[in-house]
C-alpha cells in the first residue's frame, strides 16, 4: 500500500542563494501525524510549501497518493491537501462565511457558484472552530488568532485527507493553543494526515506522532517523540539548556529550559 505523500532526496534553494535544505526524505499515511520543529529562518515554512506544491523543490519528488506531484492540477491537489500558511492577509473584506465556503472550490465547476451544500459544509466546519459567532464579521476585521482558527475551518471545508498547519497555534492565547492541539489530534482519530510545524517541543509529545528535527545544517532527522526529543536534541536546536522530565500530574514528558540567575 503506498503512503499519502511521499518525499524522496528534495531539496530547495532560493534563486542562486545556498541550499535551504537538502536530502529530505520521509512519507506520510491517512490518520498519522508528522510535527516538524526547526529553529527560526531553518525552513520549515519553505519544506512546507514545497510538500503542498506551492513551491518546486530543486531536486527529488514528491509524490501524492502514489503520483507525482508534478503530473497533478491544483484542483486534484486541493482535493487532498489542504494548506493553514502562519500569516494570511486579505485584500477584501469577505464575510466569514463566504470565506469558509471558498475551501470547497475545488468541488465547484469553474463559473459557478458555491450551492446550498457547500454552504451548509461551511457552516459545519465554523461550528467546529467554535466560530459560528464571527460567521457574519469580515474576515479583515478579525484579529490574528480569529483569522487562523477561521482559516483553518476552510481548510476543513475543503474536505481533504492532508492538512498541513504551519505554526498553527502562533497567534492563539494559551488555551486556544492547547485546544487546536486536541483538535489536530481527533483530526488524525478520524482518518486525516496532518504535517504541522511548531516551536513548541510539547506539542509533538501531547500529539504522540513522529516527529522531524530540521536541523542548522539543512537535514531532516525523522523518529518518535520519545527517542528524539531529548536533552541533548533540543539543547542543540534551540542554542538554550533544555530538559525534558516526565511530570506525574499530566503523565508525560515536559520541556522547560534552564537560565542562569
Amino acid at each position: 500500500m503506498s503512503s499519502l505523500i511521499r518525499a524522496e532526496e528534495i531539496s530547495y534553494r532560493y534563486n542562486r542563494g545556498p541550499e535551504v535544505f537538502r536530502g529530505i526524505s520521509f512519507d506520510l499515511d491517512e490518520g498519522e501525524i508528522f510535527t516538524i520543529l526547526g529553529a527560526n529562518g531553518a525552513g520549515k515554512s519553505t519544506l512546507l510549501n514545497c510538500l503542498a506544491g506551492i513551491f518546486k523543490p530543486k531536486s527529488g519528488r514528491v509524490f501524492l497518493n502514489a503520483r507525482e506531484m508534478g503530473e497533478l492540477t491544483h484542483r486534484e491537489i486541493a482535493k487532498l491537501i489542504a494548506f493553514v500558511p502562519q500569516i494570511h492577509n486579505p485584500t477584501y473584506g469577505y464575510s466569514v462565511r463566504e470565506y469558509v465556503v471558498m475551501g470547497t472550490t475545488p468541488y465547484i465547476g469553474a463559473f459557478a457558484s458555491p450551492r446550498r451544500e457547500d454552504y451548509r459544509t461551511a457552516d459545519q466546519a465554523i461550528e467546529r472552530m467554535n466560530v459560528a459567532h464571527l460567521a457574519d464579521k469580515a474576515y479583515t476585521d478579525l484579529s490574528g488568532g480569529e483569522r487562523q482558527q477561521v482559516t483553518i475551518a476552510r481548510a476543513l471545508a475543503q474536505r481533504p485527507r492532508l492538512i498541513m498547519l504551519d505554526e498553527p497555534t502562533a497567534h492563539l492565547d494559551y488555551g486556544n493553543q492547547l485546544k487546536m492541539i486536541k483538535l489536530i489530534k481527533t483530526l488524525c482519530e478520524e482518518g486525516f494526515a496532518v504535517v504541522l510545524t511548531t516551536h513548541v517541543p510539547d506539542h509533538p509529545v501531547i500529539l504522540d506522532g513522529r516527529v522531524g528535527i530540521l536541523t542548522r545544517s539543512g537535514g531532516l532527522i525523522t523518529g518518535g517523540a520519545e527517542t528524539l526529543l531529548t536533552d541533548e536534541s533540543l539543547t542543540a536546536l534551540y542554542g538554550i539548556e533544555i530538559r525534558m522530565k516526565y511530570l506525574d500530574e499530566c503523565s508525560r514528558r515536559i520541556c522547560y529550559a534552564l537560565f542562569d540567575g
